[in-house]
């Protein structure tokens, strides 16, 4: 949340409320207060913050007489952490939704990406394994069909395990739509996925592929709406206990245009956005985000083509 009492004299200063102890943080000309919980507080609300991790433990430890809490993840693909506005950086109120399940949930603050490309992270995710151990360095190679999954270990506990969305974890020399079962990672009940989405799809048209292998063909709808509605029919119908990962691509650029292309209700709202400072050297890819990503990759050594760094 934002503070508006901090000044610079009392930016290092430590002070203790009836929740525990907070920190004035500066960044740039923004001040903000974050929780410094000790280590009881968050053991205690860990099992909250650990998401899937957690009600996996729980769902071992829940007998016959104790009910299984459902699980849903959703994962936003390329959204980053100060994207939202409980995590104090940026000022212009996107997240309403997030920043209030931040304030009655758990934040992570320091949470780090073990390998910040989309394939390995999603498989260390999945697995809770490094790179090194899962197999998945680099996007294009599949995860092991005999990797063990949270999918997996929650059928093992008497779980639905079902996807919907990006997958990106097939084989690499396999059509981007369609996932055969024994690459899906242990999601063997409903699945509308596609591979890698933003080759099946346009943000208002394409498809996802049920089960079958099957195209669900979307029109005149958002993409990300298209996904949210068929998350709810699931939801409308699910018999417990249930895990279902919902995984967005957005706000993923849309690969063969080079550009991120927002709702149309959103495409002009936002003229003199807020950019982190990390980012504000490489303004011009959002402005020019074709000529951008070429200059990025001859300053990689390539000039398109190859194997650049820059995908």
């Amino acid at each position: 949340m934002a503070c508006g009492v901090c000044t610079p004299a009392r930016l290092a200063q430590t002070r203790t409320t009836g929740s525990g102890n907070q920190k004035c943080v500066r960044y740039k000309n923004w001040f903000t207060v974050v929780d410094v919980k000790t280590r009881r507080e968050w053991l205690h609300g860990a099992p909250v913050a650990m998401g899937p991790l957690a009600a996996l433990r729980a769902a071992r430890q829940s007998g016959p007489s104790k009910q299984k809490p459902n699980i849903v993840l959703i994962i936003s693909d390329q959204f980053r952490w100060d994207c939202i506005g409980a995590m104090g950086l940026n000022p212009m109120g996107l997240t309403p939704n997030l920043d209030g399940m931040a304030r009655r949930g758990v934040v992570f603050r320091s949470a780090m990406a073990n390998q910040p490309v989309c394939a390995p992270a999603r498989a260390s995710i999945f697995t809770g394994q490094y790179p090194s151990k899962h197999g998945v360095w680099k996007n294009g190679i599949a995860l092991p069909n005999s990797a063990t999954t949270i999918a997996t270990e929650l059928r093992n506990a008497g779980y639905s395990a079902n996807y919907i969305g990006k997958w990106h974890l097939a084989p690499g020399d396999r059509p981007p739509g369609p996932v055969a079962p024994e690459h899906r990672g242990g999601f063997l009940d409903l699945w509308e996925g596609a591979n890698a989405l933003e080759h099946t799809s346009h943000p208002y048209e394409g498809d996802l592929f049920d089960g079958g292998g099957k195209p669900l063909h979307f029109s005149g709808i958002y993409r990300t709406d298209f996904m949210t509605q068929r998350a709810q029919s699931f939801l409308k119908r699910a018999k417990s206990p249930f895990f279902l990962v919902l995984s967005y691509l957005e706000v993923h650029h849309q690969n063969d245009i080079d550009a991120f292309v927002p709702p149309k209700e959103y495409a002009g709202r936002y003229k003199n956005p807020f950019v982190p400072e990390d980012l504000r050297p490489l303004a011009w890819i959002v402005a020019q985000p074709a000529l951008g990503l070429l200059r990025l990759r001859r300053e990689d050594g390539r000039d398109g083509g190859g194997d650049s760094r820059v995908s």
